[in-house]
């Protein structure tokens, strides 16, 4: 994401990959229980949001953890 440049890391799991649902057992399980569809973006290991991608939504939401709010 060039708008942060040296401050976030993006990255894409699929939660289809066994790996993946083994490191993000929790959050796939509170998603499972709480009928929340995929995918799921979390942000510094909390669920930030379900059922949608959007970039500018994400955006917001690291500018809001980077300004510490």
């Amino acid at each position: 994401m060039h708008t942060f440049p040296d401050q976030v890391s993006v990255e894409y799991h699929d939660a289809a990959e066994p790996a993946v649902q083994k490191q993000f057992s929790e959050a796939i399980e509170e998603a499972q229980r709480r009928y929340w569809p995929y995918p799921l973006v979390i942000l510094n290991d909390r669920m930030a949001a379900a059922g949608e991608v959007n970039v500018y939504h994400i955006s917001r939401l690291i500018r809001q953890e980077l300004a510490g709010e």
